[in-house]
This record gives C-alpha cells, sequence and structure tokens, in this order.
C-alpha cells in the first residue's frame, strides 16, 4: 500500500436513478412546464413548492418542498446551483432531511424534445446502501410526477 492509499476514505455513492421522457413539446415550452413550482405543487401528493420571494427561479435561488399529512411535515430545501435556459440545471437539496443531486437537461427530438433527468438521493441517517434500496420505487414514483407536470 502506498502513502496515498493509506489516506482514502473508503466512499459509497450515493443511490441514484435516471429518467428519460420524450415530450411534444419544444424544449422551451418542457423547460418553463419543468421549472413551474405550481405544476410541482399540483403533480406531487401532500407537497406544496414554493419559494419564499416567489420569484423565478435562476442560479443561487433557493426554494422548499413541504410535505405535510396533518400536524407531520418536513421540508425538502434546494438550491439551484446551475441554470442555463431551455438546456440544463443542476438543483442540489440541501434539506435536513433530504439530500441529493438533480440534474436536469432537456435536447429537441424530432419535432419535440427529451428530458434527461439524473437524481442522486439519500436522507441524513440513512445508509446509501439501505437508501439504494429504494431506487426502483423513487424512480417510478419520479417518473410519473414528471409526466403529470409535463402533461
Amino acid at each position: 500500500m502506498t502513502p496515498s492509499q493509506g489516506n482514502m476514505k473508503s466512499f459509497t455513492p450515493r443511490a441514484s436513478f435516471e429518467v428519460t421522457l420524450d415530450s411534444r413539446l419544444t424544449p422551451t415550452e418542457l423547460w418553463d412546464r419543468l421549472w413551474d413550482l405550481d405544476r410541482h405543487t399540483a403533480a406531487v401528493p401532500l407537497t406544496r413548492v414554493g419559494s419564499s420571494d416567489g420569484s423565478p427561479l435562476r442560479e443561487g435561488h433557493r426554494f422548499v418542498a413541504r410535505t405535510q399529512l396533518g400536524p407531520v411535515w418536513f421540508d425538502d430545501r434546494m438550491v439551484v446551483e446551475t441554470w442555463q435556459p431551455p438546456l440544463v440545471a443542476v438543483v442540489e437539496k440541501t434539506g435536513p432531511i433530504l439530500t441529493g443531486t438533480i440534474r436536469a437537461r432537456v435536447e429537441a427530438a424530432g419535432l419535440g424534445s427529451r428530458l434527461h433527468w439524473e437524481q442522486e438521493f439519500g436522507a441524513r441517517g440513512i445508509p446509501n446502501a439501505l437508501a439504494a434500496l429504494a431506487r426502483g420505487p423513487v424512480a417510478s414514483g419520479y417518473a410519473r410526477v414528471l409526466q403529470r407536470i409535463l402533461g
């Protein structure tokens, strides 16, 4: 073992998934629907998505998705790291519970467009290997929600 290998920390990647959706919408139309926070609120059960100042998303913008059932709730806090309409957005989940990174890429495809949604996800206190067990249901849920948002 070399000295540099002895200092290496073991790294377990976060759970991740990808969703690719084709749409008849133009890239700009798809982008506008994808990042309309009111559409997220309408598409995600028990969740209200918004920002404190109500301004449009942009690089550095912070927003929250609050999921609530009766008196029990948690906030999924996010910040826009990259904003290049209508092509690329990167959003970091920075909340006390949910963590991860969303990378959304939109491209022209035929007469419409294609959305590539890549997401790493986790929850504080939950080992990444355990979070990975939820990959299938999480990916399926996001695919359905994204279809509703774009519909």
